[in-house]
């Protein structure tokens, strides 16, 4: 069996310039690439299963830094950079399976913040939101805070980052559909200024909504 890794391959012909070795990390996700280090070369970031990882690729494969946690994630849990605490600097956040949003330092992976998603009643039932489908991050309502958007099961969830004392992130709107939802887009689709979520459902049609509450 072939060892498993990651392959960085050339735009215009697709041939191998890089090949990644996974040092027994158990990489098995999507990847993102930034250049957080300011020296001009973009590094991969990964979230697996209970690994989260950074990836230097040039002049050579190298790790950056790695992280175990005892608490098993799920493959959809995407690896997200942005700018969390508004200093200008990316940071690497993932989200728990129990509802909690964990934020790293992407230089050295340290945690820096430790978050919980609110808690919904559905059905006479208490539960917090946790996302289905891929996470992706966007100042969705003008207020200079960047805003998380994803999809639980058949309802799509937006939420601001900004946290109140105890550390709960807030819950800004969330939509229903009536089949599951995928992975949203945020776009500007009518020109007016503000942003609209685009949203493709499982039964095939394209939604889209205000992004304000």
């Amino acid at each position: 069996m072939p060892a498993l890794g990651v392959s960085v391959l050339a735009g215009r012909d697709g041939r191998t310039q890089l090949g990644i070795l996974d040092p027994g990390l158990g990489y098995y996700s999507q990847v993102t690439v930034a250049d957080v280090t300011d020296d001009g070369i973009s590094e991969l970031f990964f979230n697996d299963r209970q690994t989260q990882a950074a990836l230097r690729t040039y002049p050579q494969a190298e790790l950056l830094w790695s992280q175990k946690s005892e608490r098993i994630s799920r493959h959809y849990d995407n690896p997200l950079l942005f700018d969390w605490d508004r200093d200008g600097e990316l940071e690497f956040c993932i989200c728990r399976p129990e509802g909690q949003l964990v934020v790293r330092n992407a230089v050295s992976g340290e945690v820096e913040a430790e978050c919980t998603f609110p808690c919904l009643v559905d059905n006479d039932a208490v539960a917090r939101v946790t996302p289905t489908i891929e996470m992706i991050a966007s100042d969705i309502n003008g207020d200079e805070v960047t805003d998380l958007l994803f999809g639980c099961g058949t309802k799509l969830y937006a939420i601001s980052t900004k946290t109140d004392s105890a550390g709960r992130l807030r819950l800004l709107w969330s939509h229903a559909f009536t089949a599951a939802v995928k992975t949203p887009v945020v776009a500007d689709v009518d020109r007016d200024g503000r942003a609209e979520v685009l949203i493709p459902t499982a039964n095939s049609r394209l939604h889209c909504l205000d992004g304000l509450p």
